[in-house]
């Protein structure tokens, strides 16, 4: 077989950068070292090792703890200044593109904001060619799957205070809607079968983060609905359940909406 060749390295790449990164990745894999061992993870010779950890050291991101090296808290600053500019849209989105890709269809995340949902991250499927939703859109939460689930959390007294101050219609419609509120308090997710739009379809669960709070409800939707909306959340629920599920694991509680 030909000998596999490694792209070209870049023309400005600064070598003694990469080899102090390599150091500062190889303990990940064991967070006290030595010397040598040091230099047998970073294929680096000893005196190359040295000279750069006496630079680490100096800059406060290495510490020594007699012959052995390890990390230092300031380490933690290089990820915090990334991750405290990290929105829920920013970790959403890729998931989000996966479930899209799976299902083939649009998959959404909105958060509750007085009556309405705010849609803050959206991927459309390849058959969505005139979205009528995007981000930012705002529509009324009752008038969406996302919105519901979202309704379903709120305390009792919350919710009788949307209800009265919505201007929702009444009669057999608002007993309708408070039974799928009810429904979807105990199951803890809502489906939705042309709503607002002939063919659209669509499934919505909470999200929660590392605390078990509720920020915002992630949904999936087909406008193009081809057969009853049982078979659409048998073959769709699993995949949203578990795509919140891995969502919520990377949220913290001071994780911005964005």
């Amino acid at each position: 077989m030909p000998e596999e060749r490694k792209p070209p390295r870049p023309v400005d790449a600064v070598q003694s950068l990469e080899r102090g990164l390599a150091i500062i990745r190889a303990f990940g894999e064991s967070p006290s070292m030595n010397l040598a061992q040091i230099s047998e993870r970073t294929a680096l010779s000893r005196s190359a090792v040295r000279r750069l950890l006496m630079t680490l050291v100096d800059l406060g991101y290495v510490q020594t703890a007699g012959k052995r090296y390890q990390l230092a808290p300031s380490v933690l600053w290089l990820g915090y200044t990334h991750k405290q500019h990290v929105t829920v849209r920013d970790i959403c989105r890729p998931h989000l593109q996966t479930l899209a890709r799976h299902l083939g269809t649009s998959s959404s995340i909105a958060v509750l904001e007085g009556a309405d949902v705010r849609y803050i991250c959206r991927v459309m499927a390849a058959s969505e060619f005139a979205p009528t939703v995007t981000e930012g859109t705002r529509l009324p939460a009752h008038q969406t799957s996302l919105g519901r689930v979202l309704l379903a959390q709120l305390e009792t007294d919350m919710f009788e205070e949307y209800v009265r101050a919505g201007s929702l219609p009444g009669g057999l419609w608002l007993a309708n809607f408070r039974q799928d509120i009810e429904l979807t308090r105990s199951r803890g997710w809502n489906a939705v079968d042309q709503l607002m739009e002939v063919g659209i379809q669509a499934v919505s669960v909470p999200l929660r983060n590392r605390d078990g709070n509720i920020v915002a409800a992630l949904s999936t939707a087909t406008n193009n609905a081809a057969g009853p909306i049982q078979a659409f959340v048998r073959d769709s629920l699993p995949h949203v359940e578990e795509t919140a599920r891995r969502i919520g694991v990377e949220l913290t509680p001071d994780t911005p909406v964005g």
